[in-house]
């Protein structure tokens, strides 16, 4: 899913670029499009602006399977620092 959502914003964020290509505007495009985007991601809330390059800023708390490696199982909700 993390994959998907990377290669759909940047494509979306090339196509609209047209002709100015920029390592700044790039990268001001990239930070537009991630927060308005509906594509879907592991995380719940995903977002990037000025500045900050973490696109989340949180986590679940969660148990792992036994040893079969059955599902993750959540112990929290999600945490942000």
């Amino acid at each position: 899913m993390n994959a998907y959502l990377a290669v759909t914003v940047t494509a979306d964020v090339v196509a609209h670029m047209a002709d100015l290509f920029s390592r700044e505007y790039l990268i001001e495009r990239v930070e537009h499009v991630v927060g308005n985007t509906v594509t879907p991601s592991l995380y719940p809330r995903v977002s990037l602006g000025p500045g900050q390059r973490f696109a989340s800023k949180g986590s679940f708390i969660v148990k792992l399977g036994g040893r079969g490696g059955g599902e993750p199982e959540p112990l929290s909700g999600w945490i942000t620092p």
